[in-house]
């Protein structure tokens, strides 16, 4: 009789296959949920990564257009322009820098002081500041009682240490006439007489025979050119600067625009392959997926054509037969020449591309208010990790389930198998008994 039998093997040999039909459908189900999860991950990143770059394409300072600056000296003022500025020269005579105001107590010191009774009160842009100076003993407590004062925005305390001495230095936080440090009469006879190291003034300028005045040395009077002011000049040496369009920088613009769309192509593509057995090519994370192929030809729509503006292949700006983009350097330069400022038109803008671009992107990246409802409906995406979440969370209850069915099944195929090995053990040694008593006969 063969009593060779293995509780432990045949209650897992059971166990598995009392759970294995359902561990492989869900385990299946968890693949192809982890494999969408790591798709939307990715999709995730590539349109968020198209738009930050087509909207740093749609901004003030990088538009598609850019302008160049030419001075006489760029000692006397630092000049940049955007998109928004227009082929022009200019000339500027400055006559005084904006400056911020700045006074010193030169003779104060510690003891001082700490024996000093009353009060500080200054005046800055119209704001107040009282600083009781009863329970000071210190200029550097002086100094921190004015800094931390509540809400100020106006006026630094510093100590200067010259040659072994402190000083009490007081600046105004911003430039201009408007900004001065006011000292009340009324304040200690110790803070009454200052020396002034700086004045609160405005920059003076002539623009083009403007005269124009500032309570900053930064200058935006002309549209889309910013000035800024760093030296004063003098009789006959007034700065002569010019914009004009820059036509590499605009080409480099419409360059960039062209990669970041071929990178997003490239990764809609390869998410939305069909996948072939055959060939050996895998399926996409959304083959067939009906929203991210109805976004794929709103933004080529836009590419194409839109009512209002040139199509891009009008600028030598031509889709490819895999629906990238290239640039026809030589077009896009004729193009520039005769309308320097169509890119901005096209692209930039309420109407142009990019805001058309960004619209069709918006459902998928950004929550919507829906009208009467105080809570927004997430992102297409955001609704599909949620649902995800869902069908993970559930397939781990399921796993959780079976684990415990497994455990069960054995622990009782375990017991029945011990028991009948038990038993036979039992037998066989009756028998041997038995044999043994009659073979003694």
């Amino acid at each position: 009789m063969n009593m060779n039998i293995e509780p432990e093997k045949w209650a897992e040999k059971i166990a598995q296959a009392s759970i294995e039909v359902e561990e492989k459908r869900w385990s299946n189900q968890k693949l192809k949920a982890e494999a969408e999860e790591k798709g939307l991950k990715e999709l995730k990143k590539t349109l968020t990564g198209f738009r930050n770059s087509i909207r740093a394409l749609n901004g003030i300072d990088g538009g598609m257009v850019k302008n160049s600056v030419t001075t006489s000296d760029d000692k006397v003022a630092n000049i940049t322009s955007n998109g928004k500025a227009v082929k022009s020269s200019y000339n500027l005579k400055i006559a005084q820098l904006a400056s911020n105001h700045k006074i010193r107590y030169q003779s104060l010191n510690d003891a001082q002081v700490a024996s000093a009774t009353g009060s500080l009160k200054l005046k800055v842009a119209g704001k107040d500041f009282t600083i009781e100076v009863d329970k000071l003993r210190t200029l550097e407590e002086l100094a921190d009682a004015i800094n931390l004062y509540a809400n100020n925005n106006e006026i630094a305390a510093s100590i200067y240490r010259i040659n072994g001495q402190q000083q009490l230095v007081l600046s105004s936080h911003k430039s201009g006439k408007d900004n001065e440090i006011e000292i009340d009469p009324s304040s200690s006879p110790l803070f009454i007489g200052s020396t002034e190291l700086s004045p609160a003034q405005n920059a003076k300028v002539t623009l083009d025979g403007i005269d124009i005045e500032s309570d900053s040395n930064k200058l935006t009077t002309v549209p889309g050119v910013s000035i800024e002011l760093k030296k004063e000049t003098t009789v006959g040496t007034d700065l002569h600067f010019s914009v004009a369009p820059d036509e590499s920088g605009t080409e480099e613009q419409t360059q960039k625009f062209v990669e970041a769309y071929n990178t997003l192509k490239s990764s809609l593509k390869s998410l939305m392959r069909s996948g072939s057995d055959s060939e050996k090519i895998e399926r996409g994370a959304f083959a067939g997926d009906s929203a991210l192929a109805q976004l794929d030809s709103q933004l080529y729509r836009q590419i194409y054509s839109s009512p209002g503006r040139k199509p891009l292949s009008a600028l030598g700006i031509t889709t490819q037969r895999d629906g990238t983009l290239s640039i026809d350097s030589k077009r896009l330069k004729e193009s520039l020449t005769t309308d320097f400022g169509v890119l901005a038109h096209v692209f930039n803008g309420p109407e142009g591309l990019i805001k058309g671009m960004e619209k069709a992107l918006f459902p998928f990246l950004s929550a919507t208010k829906n009208k009467g409802n105080a809570e927004s409906e997430p992102s297409i995406l955001q609704q599909r990790q949620n649902s995800l979440d869902i069908q993970l969370k559930s397939v781990k209850r399921i796993e959780e389930q079976l684990k415990e069915r497994l455990d069960k099944v054995y622990k009782d195929n375990l017991k029945k198998f011990s028991d009948v090995k038990t038993a036979m053990a039992k037998i066989q040694e009756n028998s041997m008994s038995m044999m043994s008593m009659l073979m003694n006969r």
